[in-house]
């Protein structure tokens, strides 16, 4: 018998989560992918090491890496182009810095633009201590987002507010947190910052962008 190509399978594992609302068991991603358990656990672990797929109490969910990677692919537009005139808009309106953060494990992924053109881009920095990276946390998994504080705050309001500014999440098609939109300044512009994530998330096709009453 011929052994199926390892892309193959590969190509399995991952169109098992097409029709997941939630974490899968490994049980359950066996079956779903037609895989042997044996062989699924190994992928699955390796998929973990790497940061393409991510486990939790819960099960196995698609990671960041994986995410990012098909959000980013040449064949549409990615977050960062879909966001750009976004971006632009907000921070033309506030003259202050914007940001646009994406998880990568534990570490935040940054682009920074400035009202003067300048930008910096794939910077990368802990989750602890800015909005953006308290709004990535709060959308994490447990094993990433356990025991930081004020977590629950952030997802009922839809937005964080921190010293060094305030920033929302952006929302994919599946209603996955991708991304979040951050500005520097004070909390009064915390209805523009949120106002834009939404705006973002619409164009990356999410139907209803997290929730929260915008309120300081």
């Amino acid at each position: 018998m011929t052994r199926e190509p390892p892309a193959r399978r590969v190509l399995r594992l991952i169109e098992a989560f097409g029709a997941a609302t939630g974490a899968l068991k490994l049980t359950e991603l066996s079956h779903r992918a037609g895989l042997p358990l044996s062989t699924t656990h190994r992928m699955a672990g390796e998929f973990v090491r790497c940061g393409a797929l991510e486990k939790s109490a819960a099960g196995y969910r698609i990671g960041a890496r994986l995410r990012r990677a098909v959000i980013d692919a040449p064949h549409g537009l990615g977050v960062r182009e879909l966001a750009r005139p976004f971006v632009e808009d907000l921070g033309a309106a506030t003259g202050k810095p914007v940001v646009l953060a994406m998880r990568q494990g534990r570490e935040l992924v940054c682009d920074e633009y400035r009202p003067d053109g300048e930008a910096g881009c794939g910077r990368r920095r802990a989750l602890n201590g800015t909005s953006a990276g308290l709004v990535l946390l709060a959308h994490a998994p447990p094993e990433i987002s356990d025991g930081q504080r004020d977590l629950a705050r952030v997802r009922r309001c839809g937005f964080a507010a921190t010293p060094d500014g305030v920033a929302a999440p952006v929302h994919d098609g599946t209603g996955a947190v991708v991304a979040a939109i951050g500005v520097a300044g004070t909390a009064r512009y915390v209805s523009a910052v949120v106002a834009v994530a939404r705006g973002i998330s619409r164009a990356l096709g999410a139907k209803e962008a997290g929730g929260g009453d915008a309120d300081p």
